[in-house]
């Protein structure tokens, strides 16, 4: 099992690059992002190095 301290390293790595692929998730946070307006709650499960939970704080007030 790896460290707190590689798993931390491991998603600095990943939050720098800005070459960002294609995938179903980031195709799809406009379309969510679009639908969501004045949300009281919002949780994400899953959310991988955070990206569309920033996003998604951004929409709604917890």
């Amino acid at each position: 099992m790896e460290s707190y301290a590689d798993v931390r390293k491991d998603f600095n790595e990943i939050a720098q690059l800005d070459d960002q692929k294609w995938n179903h998730n980031n195709y799809y946070y406009r379309q969510i992002l679009k639908i969501l307006d004045n949300v009281e709650t919002c949780l994400e499960i899953g959310c991988g190095k955070g990206e569309l939970s920033f996003l998604l704080s951004q929409k709604s007030k917890r």
